[in-house]
């Protein structure tokens, strides 16, 4: 198998990398046959969506994936699920692809803060936007647990805080992430009221409702997205993230 040299090579030779990393190799290979098949190639991706058994692999699985998208232009959400494809598999990898024509240029934005991973804020095609999946940062490229982690002080996240007092890290990493959202979004010339889709992945099923909470803070009533909520152990590529959002939007 091409890429079999980083589970035992050099490169990862010890058994806790080898695996992540050939798999890694493997899956967008596999990718890569698939999208030729179309007529297309890997640099034709505009998202990709990770899933990782183990969140631990994040920093291994970081590195294949700078290798195979070293112009990081493609937007990038990675989670940690317990279980992901057949018994075994370590990664799984959705990618959405389109061939860049006249009225589908593909273009990226930057982070406005240090960016967290190797991948830009959003890559847009045609009129949409994908978001690359955004944690509770403030902007100092941090994740914040309190009050007292931002650096400037929002204006209703008090009182949600009262409301929730023993979930501070939830509502102020909620707050963070739809903050960095929106100035995502203001980075590529649109807003949250363009916003299509809505995915959120969270620990529990009760902090949906502090995540709704946060989320009316942010959002107009006349323009909600479509919202599909994720159960998953591991939020986001840390382990001390307790929130993440990935999002759709589009730019007229």
């Amino acid at each position: 198998m091409e890429g079999r040299f980083l589970e035992t090579g050099r490169s990862h030779p010890d058994s806790r990398d080898g695996p992540i990393a050939s798999q890694s190799w493997h899956v967008y290979k596999e990718l890569e046959r698939t999208l030729r098949k179309q007529g297309l190639d890997l640099s034709d991706t505009i998202n990709a969506t990770v899933f990782l058994a183990d969140i631990r692999d994040f920093p291994t699985f970081h590195r294949i994936h700078n290798h195979i998208f070293p112009e990081k232009n493609t937007a990038l959400t990675v989670s940690g699920f317990d279980e992901v494809g057949h018994r075994g598999c370590l990664i799984e990898i959705e990618l959405t692809a389109s061939a860049s024509t006249k009225n589908f240029d593909k273009n990226t934005f930057d982070w406005p803060i240090k960016a967290p991973f190797a991948a830009p804020s959003a890559t847009s095609a045609g009129g949409f936007i994908f978001y690359s999946g955004v944690l509770g940062l403030n902007s100092s490229s941090e994740i914040v647990q309190s009050f007292n982690d931002f650096c400037f002080t929002p204006a209703d996240l008090g009182k949600i805080l009262e409301n929730h007092e023993g979930h501070p890290s939830l509502v102020c990493q909620c707050w963070a992430a739809f903050d960095l959202l929106s100035e995502n979004a203001e980075k590529a010339n649109s807003s949250l009221d363009d916003l299509v889709k809505i995915t959120v992945y969270l620990m529990k099923a009760g902090h949906f409702k502090i995540f709704d909470e946060v989320a009316s803070e942010f959002l107009s009533e006349e323009n909600l997205p479509a919202l599909e909520c994720v159960l998953i152990p591991n939020p986001g590529p840390v382990h001390d993230a307790v929130v993440q959002i990935e999002a759709i939007g589009f730019r007229n």
